[in-house]
């Protein structure tokens, strides 16, 4: 029996020692690193290969081509490759819309064929009804929200749902005559009431940026470079012609460019050529070719694209729009003119220095945009310049943190980062997030 017990002790002893030794010497581990180390490296030199050979952009933003790339880099289909983009505009734009069906079809088609700096940019346009959240489009927030038309906003709720929107990262854009202006307008569109007089100005004028930290500055720059999509899809034979040489194809594509009161016909001649009627007799007297400047009725225009029945002309300064205000008597409600990106002169009286606003960014909760509604006539008599500038305002308040990838289906491994400059119809940056990893 004391045998017995002797043991027992000697073996408690021994654990006791044994868990002792390990809590106070503890032994000694190592984990290698190497594997992610291995995957940042070869994401550091795919993303440099793609930049030595001038063919970064190209796979950034072509699914197709970025497919073959990976394809012959990694010939042994043992290596996931996913890249997304982030700070510029998407290739997948997605809109909610509070709006009639009408209004939601014309903004599709408006915007249809879009294209930014050789980019193809898709837009999804979801219907929501603003009465207990913005409804999620492929799974998630919309990039950007349009309420068209004016709305009572009194009611708290209104103020909440738009403010959890903007706080993650999407704008808004308002198209809207406002009879009223309540809190809510205040606080996410940064407007307030006017009792001003109006002036007698009868032109729209850019208020233009002092500089790049402007709230107006994105949005002007945008009109400016990003080419509007003018659709030539009437099939024609050939192009009448005075006074120019005739263009040889006999099968070509019709439509017209609206702006201000003019209706200037064109026809795509063939990839690089466009021929317009600019006195209005339905006989071409103009022609340009692609990545040319150009001038219609003392306006300067510039020819980007042509390309799936589809001429993208941008507009270049100095720009006047027919003016639109309505009867909206309005101004930032913090008084910053710099909020003010298109103005109608100046209201007359004691508020003779205050601009009159057609269009008021504010930047004070996420960053949204009112402008006057330009379509209080009727969707079929809003010109182009109209559609340019909603286009631009729906651009820069969009949301452009990646919530998908770009290409591959899932994100895995270790991701690198890269930053580049496109300027091939604009100046601007963006970050390129490309993740390798393995899929056992």
């Amino acid at each position: 029996m004391k045998a017995q017990i002797s043991a027992i002790e000697m073996i408690t002893s021994v654990i006791i020692l044994v868990v002792a030794f390990t809590i106070f010497f503890p032994g000694v581990s190592f984990k290698s690193e190497w594997d992610n180390a291995y995957l940042m490296m070869t994401g550091r030199d795919v993303l440099l290969t793609m930049d030595r050979t001038n063919k970064l952009q190209e796979y950034s933003f072509n699914t197709t081509s970025m497919q073959s790339f990976v394809y012959k880099a990694f010939p042994k289909n043992d290596t996931i490759i996913w890249t997304s983009i982030d700070d510029t505009v998407k290739n997948k734009l997605v809109i909610a819309c509070n709006c009639t069906d009408e209004q939601r079809s014309q903004l599709g088609y408006w915007l249809r064929n879009l294209k930014v700096n050789g980019h193809k940019v898709n837009s999804y346009i979801c219907y929501t009804n603003l009465e207990e959240k913005i409804n999620p489009c492929f799974g998630y927030y919309p990039d950007v929200l349009i309420i068209w038309g004016y709305k009572d906003f009194s009611q708290e709720k209104y103020e909440r749902i738009m403010k959890d929107f903007l706080d993650n990262r999407n704008g808004i854009v308002e198209i809207a005559d406002l009879t009223s202006v309540d809190s809510t307008q205040q606080q996410i569109f940064g407007i307030a009431a006017s009792s001003d007089t109006f002036g007698t100005a009868t032109l729209d004028y850019f208020l233009k940026p002092g500089n790049g930290t402007v709230s107006t500055y994105q949005t002007y720059k945008y009109f400016y470079h990003i080419p509007f999509p003018i659709k030539a899809d009437q099939d024609s034979g050939a192009i009448p012609v005075e006074g120019i040489p005739p263009c040889a194809s006999t099968a070509t594509q019709k439509g017209n460019f609206t702006f201000r009161e003019k209706i200037i016909y064109l026809w795509i001649c063939d990839s690089n050529t466009v021929y317009f009627d600019t006195n209005n007799n339905n006989i071409a007297d103009f022609r340009t070719t692609i990545r040319s400047s150009f001038n219609l009725t003392e306006y300067n225009f510039y020819l980007n694209y042509i390309e799936n029945s589809t001429v993208m002309i941008s507009f270049k300064p100095l720009y006047n729009f027919t003016d639109f205000k309505g009867s909206n008597k309005l101004y930032p409600v913090d008084q910053d003119i710099n909020k003010i990106l298109l103005s109608n002169g100046n209201y007359s009286g004691l508020g003779s220095s205050r601009p009159i606003p057609v269009v008021i960014i504010n930047e004070s909760i996420g960053k949204t945009a009112w402008i006057a509604d330009f379509s209080r006539g009727g969707l079929n008599n809003v010109k182009d310049d109209h559609k340019q500038l909603l286009i631009s305002l729906i651009l820069d308040v969009s949301n452009k943190k990646a919530k998908e990838v770009t290409f591959g289906g899932v994100e895995v491994g270790r991701s690198t980062s890269y930053i580049d400059v496109m300027n091939y119809d604009m100046f601007e940056f963006y970050k390129i997030n490309l993740g390798v990893g393995h899929p056992f």
